[in-house]
Order: C-alpha cells, then structure tokens, then sequence
C-alpha cells in the first residue's frame, strides 16, 4: 500500500488560515448585501439580531484567521500528518486538494453547486 502524501502543520496551519480569511470574506459580503436589501424596510427585532449574528460570526472568524497565521508560523515544519487519512472524510473535492497543499485546478465543469 503506498503510503499517504505528507503536508507539513505550517502549510497545513496556514492553508486552514486561509481558508477561514475567503469565508470571512465571503460573510463580510453577505452582510454588505442584507444591510443594502433592508435598509428601507421594516424589520423585526429577530431579523436585527440574525443580521448581527453575522457580524459575531465574522469577527469570529477573523480571530481564528489570525491565530493559524500565527500557529503556522511557530509550528515546526518537521512535523507533517498523512493527508490520506487527514482528509479522508473530506467531502468538498476543492477544499481537500488545497488542504493537502497542491494547486487546484479551476473548475470548468460549468456546474453551479447550491445548497
């Protein structure tokens, strides 16, 4: 059995940092994009604190970016995990290809993916 390809904890670290920055990114984004769709409506004391709970969510999300930015940066690049089993149960084909540090290719298959 040939044995997993390896990704250091720094590329790792850093990737999942990454990562985490294009997510924020993409909630920063949808809370331009509601604040502009109810900005002359009324809106109910439930729908404030959900629109909020975007904002929590980014914020959040901006602190994790900056402590794997900076574990990536102190961990030792001795140290690597099998991706193999690392990303085993991976469902996003993307997401695990740049986990495992390679380059993704761009998609061209011409599918939207929903949710």
């Amino acid at each position: 059995m040939p044995s997993s390809a390896l990704v250091t904890m720094p590329d790792l670290l850093g990737q999942l940092g990454r990562e985490v920055s294009s997510l924020a990114d993409e909630i920063e984004g949808l809370q331009d994009t509601l604040s502009e769709m109810l900005v002359n409506l009324p809106v109910s004391p439930e729908l404030v604190r959900r629109a909020q709970a975007l904002d929590h969510v980014w914020q959040h999300m901006k602190q994790v970016e900056l402590v794997l930015a900076r574990a990536a940066q102190a961990a030792p690049i001795g140290l690597a995990l099998g991706s193999d089993d690392l990303l085993k149960n991976v469902s996003l084909a993307g997401l695990a290809v740049r986990l495992a540090g390679k380059a993704a290719a761009p998609s061209d298959s011409g599918e939207f993916e929903m949710f």
